[in-house]
């Protein structure tokens, strides 16, 4: 008899899950009131059981109309008011059905509810249970929309995983919700844009085939984000206008995400009047549909745009908003963002301390949760520029470097280039030639001069651009144009395939390197000088012997080994500007820090043993110091090198300088 009543039962269930379930996709709304109308002639009649089994139908029709998820509340209090037959809890695919919805309205609803962790825990063994592959379907996106706002990728990961596969089978509507979920694990658990964008075009293929507005609409706010990440604003623009076309027929909430991405793509293209107006606007229709974790991401977005604006406390008090219920529903990735935003407020406002307690937090937070894309939303500026700061504080270094290496994040202006800085490509030209490509080294080809190594050392040296008519003069100079021209577009080709990525700018009359993803050893070196020699001139003693300090630990022979003139110059060139400023530097320091100014003179000589004039200036300073035994050991160091190295012997007036300090010396001795 249980066997059979159980069967009856799991036969009516999927009875009305049948005469209900194709009308749900195309016409949600309308569904959902023949439900409602269905669902009260129920409790009319006292029939509690067919209620039962239409109530997961009918908040399921609910959620998909995206209308008035207020409408929940009713539904919510009625099913804890019910006790849920024993027979019910029987069949696994009823139980996970019910066990689903109310799991679902909650998190809608109730996001703060205590019992929800519980009730994850049981949905999801629940789920194993299931034989049905669109039970297992509905329940893995239940599971993973509260993972998703919780910002738990992992777990979310995780999910796709054990029910991924076997929902997709034979199922278009499960195949549907796998592709959605594939597209969101692909977007911010691995950061993968090229699998994401494919996952969402099978979404849409499956979605148009279906008529299921609800999840078209849902695949071009995917690809819209997309698009803002990648900042391809032309690629946005398509999207938001599809999501446009749908509005009439997706509900309010489908409206205000389409103002919420209208909003953030205003903010990224600093139009902040016409951001703040779509933001409010989709703030509006999000209160107005009751759905609580959309409301609270999107007051953090509007206090980006009010801080842009300059309205700071109004700023503070939408973020604020946003960290109580962040608190409050143990959401880590709005946690995350908020604190981030706080280490941002509180470093732009000269807070320093604060700043780092928030970034601290915000990046141990991120690093443990491998977030590496924040939830519809993106601000790239902020970004980079608590990354610059992490760096500069040595936080959670690791992390951090991934973060701008998937992003492609430029340094912010105020964040002078520095090997901490991760780049996409970075060059070592002082010492032995390296070539790092996202933190991993490149083969460079067994002989070093090959053309197209060379070529790119011509643009190093050259500082990241030379025109063609340069670049044919140096390396083809004897061929015809047309031939030549040919070899430099080969030669460009090759050395794309030596880099694995496009850093070149090959248009009109000049080749450009692509400076912001490039870290050039070379260039930081001349950043530095230049900054020594604005410093010298303002005689800012402090300044100018910690720049010479960085110099020196930098600096090494350019190049060795490449015997091509323009190497050749530049290694002349930068040695010579070295020196000269670590001497002027010496020389300032003289008075104040005289060790110092001695450390100095004797380091710019050692970068040329053999320059005779680096020598006697270090000579003098020791002569100076009354440091005579000093003076004189390093007088035999040069002439030992030059007679060893060049077979000749120092200057008269060198000599004649020694005389004298032997002299003194030989008089010290006879006193």
């Amino acid at each position: 008899m249980g066997e059979r009543a159980n069967m009856k039962k799991a036969e009516l269930f999927w009875t009305l899950r049948d005469q209900y379930e194709g009308e749900l996709l195309s016409d949600p709304r309308g569904t959902r009131d023949k439900l409602v109308l269905a669902f009260k002639h129920c409790l009319h009649r006292g029939q509690q059981e067919e209620a039962l089994l239409l109530w997961p139908i009918l908040i399921k029709a609910i959620i998909l109309s995206w209308e008035d998820f207020y409408q929940l509340d009713e539904y919510l209090r009625w099913y804890k008011s019910v006790q849920v037959p024993e027979i019910f809890l029987l069949i696994p695919e009823v139980r996970a059905s019910m066990l689903g919805a109310y799991f679902v309205a909650l998190v809608f609803r109730k996001p703060e509810a205590d019992e929800l962790p519980l009730l994850e825990g049981e949905l999801f063994n629940t789920l194993r249970e299931c034989q049905r592959e669109n039970i297992r379907a509905e329940g893995l996106f239940s599971l993973a929309l509260r993972a998703f706002w919780q910002g738990r990728f992992t777990y979310l990961d995780q999910l796709i995983e054990t029910f991924g596969q076997k929902a997709q089978r034979n199922f278009p509507y499960g195949s549907l919700i796998n592709s959605l979920i594939q597209a969101a694990k692909h977007i911010w658990v691995y950061f993968d844009l090229k699998k994401a964008q494919k996952d969402l075009n099978r979404a849409l293929e499956l979605a148009e085939k279906e008529r299921f507005l609800l999840a078209n609409h849902i695949v071009w706010a995917m690809k819209t984000v997309c698009a803002l990440v990648e900042e391809d604003y032309w690629e946005a623009s398509r999207c938001l206008a599809k999501m446009e076309s749908s509005l009439g027929q997706t509900g309010r909430y489908a409206r205000s995400r389409f103002f919420h991405l209208a909003a953030w793509m205003a903010f990224m293209r600093k139009d902040f009047n016409k951001a703040e107006l779509a933001m409010r606007k989709a703030l509006q229709l999000a209160r107005e549909t009751g759905y609580q974790y959309p409301c609270y991401l999107l007051y953090f977005a509007l206090a980006q745009i009010l801080f842009k604006k300059g309205a700071l406390p109004e700023a503070l008090r939408a973020l604020k908003k946003c960290e109580a219920f962040a608190q409050k529903t143990r959401s880590q990735m709005l946690l995350f963002l908020c604190l981030l935003f706080r280490a941002y407020l509180a470093y732009l406002c000269g807070e320093r301390l604060f700043g780092r307690h928030f970034l601290r937090r915000a990046l141990r937070l991120g690093n443990r949760e491998n977030y590496f894309l924040f939830a519809w939303w993106w601000n790239r500026e902020m970004v980079a520029y608590l990354c610059a700061r992490a760096l500069e504080e040595g936080f959670c270094e690791n992390y951090v470097r991934q973060l701008i290496l998937k992003h492609h994040l430029a340094p912010p202006s105020h964040f002078r280039p520095t090997q901490k800085w991760s780049y996409p490509i970075r060059i070592h030209t002082l010492g032995e030639l390296q070539i790092a490509v996202d933190e991993i080294p490149v083969s460079l080809p067994q002989k070093r001069a090959t053309r197209p190594i060379s070529l790119l050392m011509a643009l190093v040296v050259a500082g990241g651009e030379l025109s063609k008519g340069r670049i044919l003069d140096l390396f083809w100079a004897e061929q015809e144009a047309d031939t030549a021209y040919h070899a430099l577009e080969s030669t460009l080709y090759r050395l794309r395939k030596i880099l694995k990525k496009d850093v070149f700018f090959s248009k009109g009359r000049k080749v450009s390197l692509k400076k912001e993803m490039l870290y050039v050893d070379l260039w930081d070196l001349k950043n530095k000088l230049n900054r020594l020699d604005a410093a010298l001139a303002s005689r800012k003693t402090s300044q100018s012997f910690f720049l010479a300090e960085d110099i020196l630990l930098l600096y090494k022979d350019l190049l060795p080994g490449f015997d091509h003139p323009f190497v050749l110059f530049e290694q002349k060139w930068l040695k010579t500007r070295t020196v000269s400023l670590l001497q002027k530097t010496a020389l300032l320091l003289e008075k104040e820090l005289p060790e110092k100014s001695l450390f100095l003179y004797e380091k710019a000589w050692m970068l040329d043993p053999g320059d005779e004039k680096a020598c006697q200036l270090l000579i003098k300073a020791l002569v100076r110091k009354d440091r005579l035994e000093e003076a004189s050991k390093a007088y035999h160091h040069l002439a030992f090198y030059l007679k060893s190295h060049y077979q000749t012997e120092p200057s008269p007036e060198l000599k004649s300088l020694m005389s004298k300090i032997e002299a003194r010396q030989r008089e010290r001795l006879s006193q």
